[in-house]
């Protein structure tokens, strides 16, 4: 991680949400032990459907769940960002959702490359670490505010080892 994954997509997520585009939009953080009936449950949190009396979200039965979720996109256009998904077999399963609509998007973040690749219908965005210029240019802005934002001489030699420890992250940096 630390690439920019989730700050890339946090930052379409939120200008999606400022231009209301969608009907309904939501963010999940997927963690690695997360399960199909986990996910259907904050889905349906984040899409509001809690505070609706048509939706029970403390079921526990997957295909109750999966119902819920229809019944609340139905028709609807929707925005679903999924982050930092790490089990491949559990985009599988969400593919197989029938509740794609027409004009929807549902976007994932990823660090596992086999989770990618099962990703298949989509579009796949790889990004890549900073080159050596960029993360020196972000290095200095953050580290050295000054007018000109650039590393003193004699700080150089301290400043290109932190580059070289952070490998190009941003997060690192």
């Amino acid at each position: 991680g630390g690439v920019g994954k989730t700050t890339l997509a946090q930052a379409v997520y939120k200008e999606v949400r400022k231009k209301s585009h969608f009907d309904e939009t939501a963010w999940i953080c997927v963690s690695q032990t997360f399960s199909i009936n986990d996910l259907l449950r904050k889905i349906l949190k984040e899409l509001g459907c809690n505070s609706r009396a048509s939706c029970n979200i403390s079921n526990t039965d997957y295909r109750s769940l999966m119902e819920a979720v229809q019944g609340h996109l139905f028709q609807r256009r929707y925005l679903v960002v999924l982050d930092d998904i790490w089990d491949p077999h559990l985009w599988g399963k969400i593919l197989n959702f029938p509740w794609f609509a027409p004009g929807s998007r549902v976007v994932i973040t990823t660090r596992d490359d086999e989770t990618a690749k099962a990703a298949t219908r989509i579009r796949i965005m790889m990004l890549e670490p900073l080159q050596l210029s960029e993360a020196w240019t972000l290095f200095c802005s953050i580290a050295f505010r000054d007018v000109n934002r650039t590393c003193p001489s004699d700080l150089e030699e301290l400043a290109s080892q932190v580059l070289d420890y952070a490998g190009g992250l941003p997060l690192a940096l």
